[in-house]
C-alpha cells in the first residue's frame, strides 16, 4: 500500500486480515471490499498452487472464505460488521453505503468462487431456492411483462448491476433448479435487444455481453474452477472454437425464445444424470 496513491492496494488490508472482514469504519463499503478481497484471494491461492507455493496457497484459500464472516444466519443477508464482530442489519433494499452501488440483496449473492458454500450458508438447497426466487420475483423483471429498461437502480435483481449477475444460475445449487431456466430466459429475452439500449447497463469491458454468449450457450464458468452451471441454451446449435483446436458444439433441439426447460443432458454422447439434479446442473467439465 502506498500513502497518498490514488491505486494503493487494497484498502483496509490491515483490518481485513486481523478480523477476517472489515470493520464498518474502517473504509466505506465495507461488505462489498470483503466479499470482492476473499474472490480476490481466491484467484490468488490457484495462482499459489499453479506456482508450486503450497502454503501460500492454502493461506489465500483460507482466506477466500472471509465472506462467511459477514454473513448474517438470522436475516439471510451479509451486513457489515463493528470491530467487536457485532452485525448491524440495515435494510436490505435499500442503496446504502456498506455497499457499493448496491443493497444487501445484490452483494450477499457475490460469492462467485463459492456457490456451493453460499447455498450451504443459507442453510441449504430449499431455503436457498426460496431466497434466490424472491430475489427474481421483487425485481424489475419479475414485476412487470415485456422488455425491461433499467433506467433507476433495482434493489433486488439488477443485472446491469454485475455483482448479482450469476444468481440465475445458482438455482442449480436449489431445490429448484428449473426456475433458474425460468428466469434465465427472461433476461435473455426481456434485458437484452438489438436496438442502442440493448444492453441492461454498462458493458464493463464486455462483462454483460460475455454473460449473454456464456449463458445462450446454457453454461456459466465457476470462478477459478474448470467447473461450469448449466442453464437453457437459447438456440438449437452452437460451436465454439476452442484454444487447442477442438469444437465445443451445443445441440439443444427444439430451443428457442419460448421453450426453455431442459429434460435432458449429454456430453460426448453419455447420458448425464437427472439435469435437474441439482448435483448434476452445476458440474459439466
Amino acid at each position: 500500500v502506498t500513502p497518498g496513491h490514488r491505486f494503493s492496494g487494497r484498502e483496509a488490508i490491515t483490518e481485513y486480515l486481523e478480523y477476517g472482514y472489515i470493520p464498518e469504519d474502517a473504509t466505506d463499503d465495507s461488505v462489498s471490499k470483503t466479499v470482492e478481497y476473499a474472490n480476490d484471494d481466491n484467484a490468488l491461492a490457484h495462482l499459489a498452487a499453479f506456482l508450486g507455493r503450497d502454503a501460500d496457497a492454502a493461506e489465500f484459500h483460507r482466506r477466500a472464505g472471509f465472506w462467511r464472516n459477514l454473513y448474517d444466519a438470522e436475516w439471510g443477508f451479509l451486513f457489515p460488521k463493528s470491530r467487536e464482530g457485532v452485525s448491524r442489519p440495515v435494510a436490505p433494499q435499500n442503496h446504502t453505503e456498506p455497499y457499493t452501488e448496491g443493497t444487501a440483496w445484490q452483494w450477499t449473492f457475490f460469492v462467485p468462487q463459492d456457490p456451493a458454500g453460499l447455498a450451504d450458508a443459507f442453510g441449504g438447497p430449499a431455503p436457498f431456492g426460496e431466497k434466490l426466487e424472491s430475489l427474481f420475483a421483487l425485481s424489475k423483471l419479475g414485476q412487470s411483462m415485456g422488455p425491461v429498461r433499467n433506467t433507476f437502480p433495482d434493489s433486488y435483481y439488477w443485472h446491469g448491476n454485475e455483482p448479482v449477475i450469476q444468481a440465475g444460475f445458482l438455482f442449480g445449487y436449489s431445490d429448484r433448479p428449473a426456475r433458474g431456466q425460468f428466469w434465465l430466459r427472461e433476461i435473455q429475452t426481456r434485458l437484452y435487444g438489438d436496438a442502442p439500449d440493448g444492453l441492461a447497463g454498462n458493458d464493463d469491458g464486455g462483462t454483460l455481453s460475455s454473460w449473454y454468449l456464456f449463458s445462450a450457450l446454457g453454461l456459466y464458468p465457476v470462478a477459478g474452477t474448470p467447473d461450469y452451471m448449466l442453464g437453457t441454451p437459447l438456440f438449437p446449435r452452437a460451436e465454439v472454437d476452442l484454444a487447442g483446436g477442438g469444437v465445443l458444439r451445443v445441440e439443444a433441439p427444439g430451443a428457442d425464445v419460448e421453450r426453455r426447460y431442459v429434460r435432458r443432458v449429454t456430453w460426448n454422447g453419455e447420458v448425464v444424470d437427472d439435469p435437474n439434479d441439482p448435483e448434476t446442473r452445476r458440474r459439466v467439465a
